[in-house]
């Protein structure tokens, strides 16, 4: 029995041929100059296609190579009409050391199709990383499997983005969904630094997720005082709080989302600052819920309030 699984497993072998071998070939990703070359020359990982992604992006990017950087770009992207002058804009806004900086994955994902024999795989990741102290988001996207068009293999986006940058980011890409809701950014704009001074923008950060601030008037009450408000107010509107004690910091309607956000600064907490969650039916409409968000998290299991149901 044994001598004949043996011998199943040699024939199979010899029935994939080349096509079996190349999918276990690796090769050195240094002595390539870019990943294209890498992924269509080698079988990769999902984890080793963003690595190797993300190498040669940083070290064309840090040493100031466009002609280098660009070369990891699929070949689509590349011919583009616009490309040149987004290259130049991203070279010209680059955080220089950002490559030093430590990359946590926030999101994204990875998947793949198969298509008339042939197979497709990318990957789509987010990472953060704090450079001097604040924060900035990565985003890549990429393709490192495409039997039946080896010409797209390659990344097809790349962004970095500050607190500022990334919270007009957020609501204006909201903005555009809320009008077209198949509209795709990372497939629309391939290259982009979105790198903007806290002069010209203010943002605050809340469990996690860069929020364009308006500055209000609204008091910053601490956590007692505004859950003894909200208990005040009872099943009231969120306008009779906007009577009380001013507009929020931030509102608004996430295309996706049937409810409305909005969010108060509070008093600081052991020198931490504190806002307050609110969801609501309408912008101005019933309260359903709210919570104390610190910058990085929220605090789920002690509401503010919530509404009887």
């Amino acid at each position: 029995m044994r001598k004949l699984s043996v011998l199943i497993i040699a024939v199979c072998m010899i029935l994939s041929g080349c096509s079996f071998i190349s999918r276990i070939k690796k090769v050195d990703p240094d002595s390539y100059d870019n990943v294209i070359d890498i992924w269509q020359k080698s079988s990769v990982t999902e984890r080793e296609a963003t690595d190797q992604a993300l190498k040669k992006l940083f070290a064309a990017a840090e040493s100031g190579d466009k002609e280098l950087f660009a070369k990891n770009f699929i070949e689509k992207i590349r011919n583009s009409s616009g490309f040149d002058s987004a290259l130049k804009e991203f070279f010209s806004s680059y955080p220089k050391g950002i490559s030093n900086c430590e990359l946590k994955r926030k999101g994204g994902g990875a998947g793949g199709s198969y298509n008339k024999g042939g197979r497709r795989m990318g990957v789509s990741a987010v990472y953060q990383c704090n450079m001097d102290g604040k924060p900035y988001w990565i985003t890549l996207v990429l393709c490192y499997i495409d039997t039946n068009h080896p010409e797209e293999v390659g990344i097809t986006h790349f962004s970095i983005m500050n607190l500022e940058g990334r919270a007009k980011f957020i609501v204006d890409r909201n903005n555009r969904q809320t009008l077209d809701d198949k509209y795709d950014f990372e497939a629309d704009v391939p290259l982009v630094n979105y790198i903007m001074s806290d002069k010209e923008i203010t943002a605050k950060l809340i469990n996690d997720t860069p929020i364009l601030w308006t500055p209000s008037d609204a008091p910053k009450l601490s956590e007692e005082e505004f859950r003894a408000l909200l208990a005040e107010n009872g099943d009231n509107d969120i306008s009779r709080l906007f009577d009380k004690i001013g507009k929020p910091g931030f509102s608004i309607h996430y295309f996706n989302h049937t409810s409305y956000t909005s969010y108060y600064e509070l008093a600081p907490k052991n020198g931490e600052a504190r806002y307050a969650y609110i969801i609501t039916r309408t912008e101005y409409g019933q309260i359903f819920d709210a919570y104390v968000c610190t910058p990085d998290s929220c605090d789920f299991d002690n509401p503010l309030y919530q509404m009887k149901r």
